[in-house]
């Protein structure tokens, strides 16, 4: 009977159980449905406020509108993060959990019902008094509401000219104003240069561009020279149409003489030179300043030093500079240091308006323009970004791109992906002179860049404006006062235990991007919803800081470059999320499996070795895996699992290797011995190159084709070589180490897809490096030598040479002897000579019987720079001497295009 009972309590028991999964399929069926009803009206609801805003987008006297937008973001935020967290991997849901009484369902029903409520307040909300007050006051940043300002008051600036007079005197306005007339003589005097006709000057706001061209324009040289002169603001013409422009120009012309038609002046705009306006140096700023100062100002080695930050922040901007002098000369002889602390604190608010006054007004203008002006609000979004980084750091490109689409701030266009849609932004920024360029990379794309020190104490304070950004840096923390909103973006820089206290008293619930440099750690446990994780340079990240990190399941980046990790832990398969991951100038040697076997994992970048790949693991690189760049892999005589990532990734496209010799061992890995079988014949280290580099010949051609590999070993560079033949759709190689010779003419002319090439410490001579100039379809070449005299000869460029190349760069202690031939380098546009000397041991000296630009070219140790037809740069040595970069300007005054010269950033 006791068998009985027990069977009769368990049927019970299953049947309870049945009857709780019917229920929970058919309570999971009802709010599987409320869900998408309720997401459905969500995106309904939120179209329409996002287009009511749209609607008031020019309206900026609307009190009610940037609150508004605040908080519509802020809302977007939430919603997004609640529709991640539905499919966040390692997370559970669905009927199994409400039978066990766990369904999260009930709760998200209840956001739901939150955002509905919120959408509504938002399409019916109206601004309270602190909310008009506040709009009030942010918007003095456009300046509309200047004149409420103290001192603003029916007071009016002088006109143009005269202000341009005026300013006529400004510190280092004499060398581009003499630079500027040798143009303009140049084009004039109807000699070599006579196509030139247009001299345009760029630069950032706030440089003296518009002071420097009327002082030009105001020449008496110009004048005598030029019959025809306009001065024409192109903001005054109507929607700045350019027909609107030309009218105007031809108004004035009309003034002084008869005859000339608005359909002549096209044909006199052909040709031109961009001037590219520098700021002032360090004792420029200085004499600019004290100049403005009143003479009777007490001035003390305490004040200068009181000084030097503001003047720093100024970062060579003349207006920058006569804003602060203009604030400042109100104090008189009575200006103390702490006057200048409170303006060096304060900057940020001069500049955004939240703190207006009527000496920043120009400046302040001028920067709103800058952001006001860019095109959307994924421009905008780029540049706040920027605001993330200290002053002086210069901001890695790619990296920047990566960040910003791991947070979900970018989103693909109809013509475009996401990364291009972000590199477009930057090119954006950058030509508009917003973000200063400071490396410039091989296919001419800016790798690093800077926001000059004054724009970026604005963006700084409109992101905090904005709730973009939290920062502490230096212990200083902005914004100065709790908000409403929650902590989306905190930036920890250069902090002390104060710091630390700070971050860690923060509600980091919300947080999705978290950047810390050179400070203390904070607990990730609190950063649920972190996409964005940069700890570059952190020390104390021991294994349980890892553990903690691979419990943010959100994660998308992840950076501990040159940090102290030296282990990454099995607990990384947690990460399911993850696209990024940089472990470079890390001790981090290798890594395991469950790195490499990440679905989501984008890009990978260090210098490590590879777990040994079963076999089966080929469909999921085939089927499954994400992996696009693999940089880099370390691999010895037993080349480990990158064999099986080259056959099966179909997604893989750019390599870094490294080859590490080293004596096989007796526990040789099962591809050893079977391989061995088949190879018997051959010795153990070639024969697993022989495997690797089999495996990289099926990444040639075809639709699993690589578009970028590179190299770090004189071995397998030659082994490379060896294998290296059409057709092959690889368009980038680049090889490090010791080269015996490269492959025949023959072979390279048929290599009609690679179009960039480095060589880096071959050892190879000129007359062997000379073969390269028959690749037909090379468009970048960049030649490196870390040693002395291992370039022997001359550089030779016959005709027809190099037919498609457009940037060609020598790295070296000594720059060897280049000819450039009658022919030769037709399309080149970028001629970079990173060398402190020529082979040619010449010195310059005049010769009547050889021109001026012979003798140079000769000293130079450059022949042929005026057959460039197309050459527009010349890229110099940052330490090469003042003369020899003179007498580089003087070649490219007698070029066609007038190629700009300038010294590589340091």
């Amino acid at each position: 009977m006791k068998g009985v009972a027990e069977a009769a309590q368990v049927a019970h028991l299953v049947s309870y159980v049945l009857s709780k999964v019917r229920w929970a399929i058919e309570e999971d069926r009802k709010r599987k449905g409320k869900l998408k009803n309720g997401l459905a009206f969500i995106k309904g609801e939120m179209e329409l406020v996002t287009a009511q805003v749209a609607d008031n987008e020019e309206n900026l006297e609307d009190a009610t509108q940037e609150t508004r937008i605040l908080q519509l973001q802020e809302l977007a935020y939430d919603i997004e993060d609640f529709i991640e967290g539905l499919s966040v991997p390692g997370g559970g849901s669905g009927f199994i959990l409400t039978a066990m009484g766990m369904d999260s369902r009930p709760r998200e029903l209840d956001r739901i019902d939150y955002f509905k409520e919120n959408i509504e307040r938002l399409r019916k909300w109206q601004p309270t008094a602190i909310a008009s007050c506040q709009q009030h006051i942010f918007r003095g940043s456009t300046d509309h509401g200047a004149a409420s300002s103290p001192g603003t008051s029916g007071s009016s600036e002088p006109p143009l000219h005269t202000r341009c007079r005026q300013e006529s005197k400004l510190v280092g306005i004499a060398k581009p104003k003499e630079e500027i007339l040798q143009l303009l003589s140049t084009a004039a005097s109807g000699g070599r240069q006579q196509q030139l006709r247009v001299v345009s000057i760029v630069g950032r706001r706030g440089l003296g561009k518009t002071t420097l061209a009327r002082v030009v324009y105001e020449d008496p040289a110009v004048v005598e020279q030029f019959t025809h002169r306009a001065w024409v603001v192109a903001s005054g013409c109507k929607g700045a149409d350019p027909q609107a422009l030309l009218n105007r120009i031809h108004r004035d012309f009309q003034r002084g003489t008869a005859g000339t038609t608005t359909t002549d002046l096209p044909d006199k705009s052909s040709g031109g030179y961009v001037y590219e306006m520098q700021g002032i140096g360090e004792a420029e700023s200085e004499s600019l300043f004290w100049g403005r100062m009143s003479n009777r100002l007490n001035r003390s080695n305490a004040l200068d030093d009181g000084l030097q930050s503001i003047l720093q922040k100024c970062d060579g901007l003349p207006l920058a500079v006569i804003s602060v002098a203009n604030h400042l000369q109100g104090q008189g002889h009575n200006m103390l240091v702490h006057d200048c602390k409170h303006v060096d604190q304060a900057l940020g608010n001069y500049l955004t308006g939240t703190d207006a006054t009527r000496a920043f007004q120009k400046i302040r203008r001028a920067l709103a323009e800058c952001y006001d002006n860019l095109p959307d609000h994924v421009h905008r979004t780029c540049l706040l970004s920027t605001s993330m980084f200290p002053k002086g750091h210069q901001i890695n490109r790619k990296s920047l791109v990566r960040k910003l689409i791991a947070e979900g701030l970018v989103v693909p266009d109809v013509r475009l992906e996401k990364e291009d849609v972000a590199h477009h932004c930057l090119n954006k920024l950058i030509d508009h002179n917003i973000i200063d360029p400071i490396l410039i990379g091989v296919n001419s794309m800016v790798k690093r860049c800077q926001v000059h020190g004054i724009m970026l104490e604005f963006t700084v304070h409109k992101s905090v404006y904005k709730n973009f950004v939290t920062l502490i840096h230096n212990d200083d923390h902005l914004p100065k006062r709790r908000t409403p909103y929650p902590i989306r973006r905190l930036s920890i820089h250069y902090g002390t235990t104060e710091s630390t206290r700070l971050a860690r008293e923060m509600e980091l619930s919300f947080i999705r991007w978290l950047m810390i440099r050179s400070s203390d750690l904070i607990d990730f446990k609190a950063c649920r919803l972190l996409r964005v994780l940069d700890l570059e340079g952190c020390k104390g990240l021991g294994k349980g800081a890892i553990g903690d990190i691979c419990e943010l399941l959100f994660l998308k980046y992840l950076s501990l470059r040159g940090s102290d990790v030296n282990k990454i832990t099995k607990k990384v398969k947690k990460l399911q999320c993850l696209e990024t991951l940089d472990i470079r100038e890390t001790q981090v040697k290798s890594l395991p499996i469950e790195i490499i076997m990440l679905p989501r994992l984008v890009y990978l970048f260090g210098q490590f070795e590879l777990p040994h790949l079963p076999n089966e693991t080929g469909t999921f690189f085939s089927e499954d895996s994400s992996l696009h760049t693999l940089a880099g892999v370390v691999i010895n005589n037993d080349c480990c699992g990158l064999e099986q990532i080259m056959v099966h990734a179909r997604n893989l496209k750019k390599v870094k290797i490294w080859y590490k010799k080293t004596t096989p061992s007796n526990n040789s890995t099962f591809q050893y011995k079977s391989f061995r079988k088949k190879m018997n014949s051959q010795k153990p280290d070639k024969m697993d190159k022989s495997l690797l580099l089999s495996s990289i010949e099926e990444r040639f051609t075809g639709k699993k084709a690589l578009e970028s590999i590179s190299i770090d070993s004189s071995d397998l560079a030659k082994d490379f070589l060896s294998f290296l033949k059409a057709p092959c759709a690889i368009r980038s190689i680049k090889l490090q180490g010791l080269l015996g010779c490269l492959p025949d003419s023959v072979t390279l002319s048929r290599l009609r897809l690679l179009n960039e090439l480095h060589l880096v410490s071959t050892g190879l001579g000129c007359e062997a490096l000379s073969v390269l100039q028959i690749l037909p379809c090379l468009v970048y070449l960049n030649l490196v030598e870390s040693s002395d005299g291992l370039w022997g000869g001359d550089f030779i460029v016959q005709c027809d040479g190099f037919p498609s190349l457009q940037r060609l760069r020598f790295q070296a202690p000594k720059l060897p002897k280049v000819d450039i031939r009658q022919g030769a380098l037709r399309l080149l546009t970028s001629l970079q000579l990173f060398c402190l000397e020529s082979s040619v041991t010449m010195s310059y000296f005049p010769f009547p019987l050889m021109s001026e630009t012979t003798q140079l070219e000769l000293w130079l140790g450059v022949i042929g720079i005026s057959r460039l037809e197309h050459l527009n740069e010349v890229l110099l040595h940052s330490s090469l001497g003042d003369a020899k970069v003179q007498a580089w300007k003087r070649i490219a005054m007698e070029q066609k295009n007038l190629p700009h010269v300038k010294k590589q950033s340091k």
